[in-house]
């Protein structure tokens, strides 16, 4: 058996108490950090093309191959992994 460097909570740990309103809240914060990244990646991809149709030199300075950032630009801005 593989040692396990973190402890893994029991199942009554692992979920919040009940709170009245609590699931309501934590979904709209859910919901906000969601929208929040999706915006992020969004402003990033833009950024990214608008730096490859300027100076595709940039890209060497980053470290990026044209490749790479095609790749980038064509995932939806939703698929933030």
């Amino acid at each position: 058996m593989p040692h396990i460097p973190f402890p893994i909570p029991a199942s009554s740990e692992a979920t919040p108490p009940a709170v009245p309103g609590a699931t309501r809240s934590y979904r709209r914060f859910s919901l906000r950090s969601l929208i929040a990244s999706w915006r992020e990646k969004n402003r990033f991809q833009i950024d990214l093309e608008r730096k490859l149709q300027g100076d595709p030199h940039v890209l060497d300075d980053v470290g990026l191959t044209r490749r790479q950032v095609e790749d980038e630009l064509a995932r939806p801005f939703w698929h933030v992994l």
